[in-house]
């Protein structure tokens, strides 16, 4: 998130970066990360607190100016005795991630970096402002903030690859993905480099053919906007049910797919959904994105669909294009929220489905054929519908006229 905020916000990553010794900080994708951009990573010695001195003073501002002065902040707990009821932290919590992090945002942005700091003896953003008029803007140091960068951010496997299995894909963490570049001969058995999103597990990323391609899992549907850490989960329950059963504990997709649809898991990762959820608002508001009420809707009171009707009217606008997008934003509402969306309308509908591949793949056509009036089911269910409307809306008349 910090070298996507960097890049949203200046369109550049700073030459060194220091680290702790975190074990994300080891990983090969952070180092494949930095080696693209030609970064140097710098790692502090462990156990001395003076390396880190710079980072540490500012988490001190910050608390100090902003945190401690929010409610339902913890500084009263240092003093166990003094905590009550009508003062307990837990009971004073009304800060969602989302907000606080866009408040925080607000405080370092446009408060903090506006005022003079004393080792500075101006403010960050003039220092800042004026080490850029000294060092020049070094237009070729500029990086762009678009799906190649993001898809570099994202992780990978401990090995950075998988192999193409024939008539499955690539399998990363217990799934298949699934993508049409896979049906070349020449990529059957070979070693593609992989990523996957661990905000969304229906969807992985693969290498092929020098250029970066999206690719679908097996269970799409089921898999779709859970994230990797309900994976785990999932994956940890079921190895626990079959181990007390003397059963394989193998996990597989099937499995996964079939324990996150059960009601069992709607209880057990429950609580690491909504982690996510908020997790995911502060990811959209780095992408410049809203959360929108809808959204919020859906994935509180999660419905098995959500219907749009009329929905034939979304293709009388001026281009193919602008549909197709907002198709996509149908499609990603639904990754989103994890609840599936129907659109109900007429044969008009049928133009959508030539416009995207993958929405082809993901779509399920149902087929509600019209009244024949020479079948006499056909005419009985149509008479009993409208009889229905006219009772709903009290009409004049009283027979239906056959």
């Amino acid at each position: 998130m910090v070298l996507r905020v960097c890049v949203k916000n200046h369109g550049r990553l700073p030459q060194i970066i220091v680290v702790d010794n975190g074990s994300e900080f080891h990983s090969t994708y952070f180092e494949t990360l930095l080696a693209a951009f030609e970064i140097t990573k710098k790692q502090r010695p462990p156990a001395q607190a003076r390396f880190g001195s710079v980072c540490e003073r500012l988490f001190g501002t910050s608390n100090k100016q902003f945190v401690h002065n929010l409610q339902g902040n913890t500084q009263i707990t240092r003093n166990v005795r003094q905590v009550t009821k009508s003062v307990n932290p837990k009971n004073q919590a009304v800060w969602t991630l989302a907000f606080f992090y866009d408040y925080l945002c607000h405080w370092a942005y446009e408060i903090y970096n506006t005022i003079d700091h004393p080792a500075l003896h101006q403010s960050p953003r003039e220092a800042f402002t004026q080490g850029m008029l000294q060092g020049g803007d070094r237009a070729h140091k500029m990086i762009p903030y678009n799906k190649d960068f993001c898809l570099l951010t994202l992780p990978t496997t401990s090995r950075g690859t998988a192999k193409v299995q024939p008539g499955h894909g690539v399998k990363v963490n217990y799934i298949y993905y699934w993508s049409n570049l896979f049906r070349d001969p020449e990529l059957e058995n070979t070693q593609v480099s992989v990523r996957y999103d661990p905000f969304n597990i229906g969807i992985a990323y693969a290498y092929v053919k020098s250029q970066w391609v999206e690719c679908t899992s097996q269970y799409y549907i089921d898999f779709q906007g859970h994230t990797e850490k309900e994976l785990k989960l999932a994956s940890s329950e079921i190895k626990k049910r079959d181990r007390n059963h003397t059963k394989n504990n193998k996990v597989s997709a099937k499995k996964l797919a079939n324990f996150l649809a059960s009601a069992e898991a709607q209880e057990s990762l429950f609580q690491q959904r909504t982690s996510d959820f908020e997790t995911r608002q502060v990811l959209q508001m780095i992408e410049g994105k809203v959360t929108t009420l809808m959204e919020k809707a859906l994935f509180h009171r999660r419905p098995d669909i959500f219907f749009v009707d009329e929905a034939q009217h979304l293709g009388k606008i001026s281009s193919g294009q602008k549909l197709q997008t907002q198709l996509d934003c149908f499609k990603s509402l639904a990754n989103m929220t994890g609840v599936v969306h129907g659109l109900f309308g007429t044969y008009e509908l049928l133009i959508f489905r030539a416009l995207s591949a993958q929405l082809s793949r993901r779509t399920i056509d149902i087929h509600f054929p019209r009244y024949k009036p020479n079948y006499p089911q056909d005419l009985k269910a149509f008479k009993s519908i409208l009889f229905t409307f006219q009772r709903h809306q009290r009409l004049f008349f009283q027979k239906i006229i056959t």
